[in-house]
């Protein structure tokens, strides 16, 4: 088949070669992924396993989430990751619904992982380049109370209006 890698029997999609080629399948089934993601200058290690359900797994996981087809993620990071995504839960767990498989959702945890290392004083204290999916929230009610033609001014990181 053109433009698929064959595992066994099972199909990876090519751009994980390309975008991710230290993060490789632990097996035939590719339901178990390991290696590290490259992010400005940092190796993240990080490894997903991915299952049927979310009942499938009793072990701790740094976080889980879910596919757009209903199949179960469950993450584990070295240190470094898991502080960056503390708070972060519920803004990985609405990317990973979107997306339809793996490199899907590796692309968007690479964006928001991203995002994060952007965001830290040289003191190592992190400050907003990225608020918590409450924040957004607020913000878009209050704008549909006040209204969106109301808006003269607004800075790229939606931290100013006016």
């Amino acid at each position: 088949v053109h433009g698929t890698v064959l595992i066994g029997l099972f199909e990876m999609d090519p751009r994980m070669l390309v975008d991710f080629p230290t993060f490789l399948p632990e097996d035939t089934d590719l339901s178990s992924w390991a290696g590290y993601l490259q992010v400005q200058n940092e190796e993240l290690s990080l490894r997903i396993r991915r299952r049927p359900n979310r009942s499938a797994s009793r072990s701790l996981s740094t976080f889980c989430g879910c596919l757009s087809d209903g199949s179960y993620l469950e993450l584990f990071g070295d240190k470094k990751l898991t502080f960056l995504l503390q708070g972060y839960e519920s803004l990985i767990l609405q990317r990973s619904h979107q997306c339809g498989g793996i490199y899907e959702f590796l692309v968007e945890l690479r964006d928001v992982l991203d995002r994060l290392l952007g965001g830290f004083h040289s003191d190592g204290k992190r400050f907003d380049y990225l608020a918590p999916v409450e924040y957004y929230r607020r913000l878009l009610i209050e704008m549909e109370v006040i209204g969106w033609d109301k808006l003269l001014y607004l800075h790229p990181s939606l931290t100013q209006l006016k």
